[in-house]
């Protein structure tokens, strides 16, 4: 309880840093009110109590401040009036209740925005956008970590777990990317495990299909790590600048992603958030993964409970969308929605967040070739097995997914 109490403030404040964003996207906002109603609700109901207070309040100063009895006519005719200070009490008891009630809809607010602001971000686009104002952008010619080792050069990406930058090792002279964790995730002990445990998780990982982790480091209380810089930007924004890829590239790409994955699962690790932002690529178009924020160990248990819902909608398995625990088969259900994505140009299933969730867990896909009828007839057969609404109906073996996207991917 301590410590929440201590953190109070910090969080009231990063709320305060996360308000420009939200109050830039109204319609965004509405929309997330809609679809969590329970902290407007509870805001009103804080707003409500207040009048229904004032009649007891009122009832208990009445017993406090009795009537006063008046002498007039040299005593021969007394009055009674209400005690001079009744009505002041209550004009001041009135102010403190509605200022308390208004202070603690507020700081409610406050320390939900953060949340808030992160929800509709994802909702926009699965990612951060370069107008995120949660983090106090550093002069770029900072340097951080021992001896000022890493020099910062310029921003290259957000998203919800961080700002990322490239910069240059001045020790063993090479780029690399420097990802910093936002100021609310330090006040929250989950957050910020999530961000340690992307570290360690990256760290132990050796495969050219994963971005490889060198460094983790702080510096004056804000948190980085250090990492492989990949310059070819992001597959979602590859695919925005390019347009739609052939079905070989789409299988050439698949392939890479087939194989990081089946490399991750063999490793004890479940990504938990596979989606086209979390997939960089080099300059020469190849695919690697990066983003852990969401992925633990699978002997790892106690920081993600049942109940608990991470990832991002449109790219989420069935059981992370009704809150169950996620194991390998749910990174084969959003590789599925990957390789739709990128056959298709959509994903299997649209509409606003909760609207999503639902039809993970009870709509069956379109088969994709209704919206491309160039794909393969075996490659449909994987895309839908692989979205399965059952994890145990879904193809295990990434060997043989892999065997069918080679089969029509382009001729390296």
């Amino acid at each position: 309880m301590a410590e929440n109490i201590g953190n109070y403030p910090e969080r009231v404040m990063e709320g305060v840093r996360s308000l420009p964003d939200v109050l830039r996207r109204p319609r965004a906002l509405w929309k997330w009110v809609l679809d969590n109603p329970r902290l407007p609700l509870t805001i009103l109901a804080i707003l409500v109590a207040v009048p229904l207070l004032l009649v007891p309040v009122d009832l208990f100063l009445g017993k406090i401040y009795h009537p006063v009895a008046e002498e007039k006519l040299f005593g021969l005719m007394t009055s009674i009036k209400d005690d001079a200070r009744l009505d002041r009490r209550k004009t001041q008891v009135r102010w403190l209740l509605w200022v308390l009630a208004a202070g603690a809809s507020a700081s409610l607010l406050l320390m939900r925005m953060p949340e808030i602001r992160e929800d509709i971000l994802a909702e926009e686009g699965q990612t951060g956008t370069a107008d995120d104002t949660v983090l106090a952008k550093p002069a770029m010619s900072a340097s951080i970590g021992p001896k000022g080792r890493y020099r910062l050069q310029e921003e290259i990406g957000r998203g919800a777990m961080g700002i990322i930058y490239s910069a240059m090792d001045s020790v063993l002279d090479r780029p690399v990317a420097v990802k910093e964790l936002p100021h609310h995730f330090t006040s929250d002990p989950d957050r910020y495990q999530r961000f340690q445990r992307e570290a360690r998780t990256l760290a132990k990982l050796a495969h050219p299909g994963i971005v490889q982790v060198f460094d983790l480091i702080e510096d004056e209380g804000r948190h980085f790590f250090i990492m492989e810089l990949v310059q070819g930007g992001d597959l979602a924004e590859h695919v925005k600048r390019e347009g739609q890829p052939s079905v070989p590239e789409a299988c050439r790409l698949g392939i890479s992603v087939s194989s990081a994955l089946s490399y991750l699962h063999a490793e004890g690790v479940v990504h938990r958030d596979l989606k086209p932002a979390n997939i960089l690529l080099t300059r020469d178009r190849q695919p690697k993964l990066t983003d852990f924020g969401m992925a633990r160990f699978v002997s790892d248990s106690g920081l993600t409970t049942e109940g608990a819902i991470l990832g991002s909608p449109r790219y989420m398995s069935p059981e992370q969308a009704g809150g169950k625990e996620a194991d390998h088969r749910s990174d084969l259900y959003s590789f599925g929605v990957l390789l739709y994505w990128l056959l298709t140009g959509r994903t299997p299933f649209d509409g606003d967040v909760a609207s999503v969730l639902s039809q993970h867990l009870t709509r069956p896909p379109d088969p994709p070739s209704t919206l491309n009828s160039e794909i393969p007839g075996d490659v449909e057969r994987v895309i839908l097995s692989l979205l399965a609404k059952d994890p145990g109906e879904r193809e295990q073996d990434l060997t043989d997914v892999t065997v069918t996207l080679r089969a029509w991917s382009e001729t390296v």
